[in-house]
């Protein structure tokens, strides 16, 4: 595996932070109502979660609509002094990422995309100056080589597979330390695994004691999947409405990171459970797209599984200093919600199926 280490995080912590491009997002006080009984949910939330002070980053903020521009902007200013353009393959957080920082330094960028994308991603991307490259999904990683072959002096830029890209998403880890450095867990989505890859080595590099968890759709478990044959893992065909979190194999770099670092493991949930945390989040007055919801998803559906531990120290809590002893702490818990970027259509349809 390559070199992590605490220098370089530090190094693409300062390149984050002088970009112009990347907002130190908010770390929000979850509102009351996402964990009190509401109508909308139609059950309470489960006992373990009265007792948990949780908070949520706000990556929804972040420019471009979700976390991709923080390891993007790291992942740009390490190109090689020769590079022309960049070639990708995205569909549409990263790409709309990497789009907006390659025109503001002037780099042409090509998109590799599957032809089932809906439309209105493609306009998107062609709006920002990226060149659509549209083609089978099957054929997706032979057409980004096959682009960097033919264009001289451009480079292939990996949506998640990779150490710049890995280090500017720990950023995000960092912030909430700076925080909260007492945080007992962080519950991060996992799509490819950069972002969950870079919370987990900023929490392993700066010594900090978080429980560190992934969550991935249970049409989608390439992280988990692979995991648990002990190399990455690519899914023979893929089904979920959170496609950020969709690709069909996971990053040999993240995979690595995660194996060694990530203690909490992967957390599955499913689509009903990810709709119904989008709904739960609006009636908080948050605006999330399917893949930005799924670590709420996993704290509402399965908070055994994400908390571990924290149980105990959140049975305490609720039970109160009569029974604990003392008063107890309550366990702190950070859920990122990684991005905003979703339809009108899509996020219409998901909310009026959940509940």
């Amino acid at each position: 595996m390559e070199a992590l280490t605490l220098e370089r995080l530090r190094a693409a912590a300062a390149t984050v932070a002088a970009s112009p491009l990347v907002r130190r997002t908010a770390l929000l006080p979850a509102p009351p109502v996402l964990l009190s009984p509401q109508p909308l949910l139609g059950t309470p939330p489960p006992p373990p979660l009265a007792g948990v002070d949780l908070a949520l980053k706000l990556e929804t903020q972040q420019t471009g609509g979700s976390f991709k521009m923080r390891g993007v902007v790291a992942q740009l200013a390490a190109l090689p002094a020769g590079a022309r353009g960049c070639v990708t393959m995205s569909a549409g957080n990263y790409g709309r990422a990497l789009a907006l920082a390659a025109r503001a330094r002037g780099l042409p960028v090509a998109v590799c995309m599957a032809d089932t994308v809906p439309p209105d991603r493609v306009q998107l991307l062609r709006g920002l100056g990226a060149e659509v490259v549209l083609t089978p999904a099957a054929e997706l990683r032979a057409r980004v080589d096959a682009v960097a072959r033919e264009r001289a002096g451009y480079v292939v830029a990996h949506p998640f597979d990779d150490a710049d890209l890995v280090c500017g998403h720990a950023t995000a880890a960092l912030e909430i330390l700076e925080e909260q450095p007492d945080v007992d867990v962080l519950v991060v989505p996992c799509g490819g695994g950069g972002l969950l890859a870079g919370v987990a080595l900023a929490v392993a590099l700066t010594g900090a004691r978080a429980r560190v968890v992934g969550v991935e759709p249970e049409g989608a478990p390439k992280m988990a999947r692979s995991l648990r044959e002990g190399a990455p893992a690519a899914l023979e065909a893929v089904h979920t409405v959170a496609a950020g979190l969709a690709p069909p194999f996971a990053g040999r770099l993240p995979f690595e990171v995660v194996r060694r670092h990530v203690q909490g493991g992967i957390v599955l949930v499913s689509d009903a459970e990810i709709a119904a945390a989008m709904r739960a989040l609006f009636t908080a007055g948050l605006v999330v797209e399917p893949s930005g919801a799924a670590a709420v998803a996993a704290l509402l559906a399965r908070p055994a599984e994400v908390l571990g531990d924290a149980v105990s120290a959140t049975a305490a809590a609720v039970a109160g200093p009569a029974a604990a002893g003392s008063a107890p702490r309550r366990p702190k818990v950070v859920c990122i919600l990684s991005g905003s970027n979703v339809s009108a259509d899509q996020y219409h349809r998901l909310l009026s199926t959940a509940g």
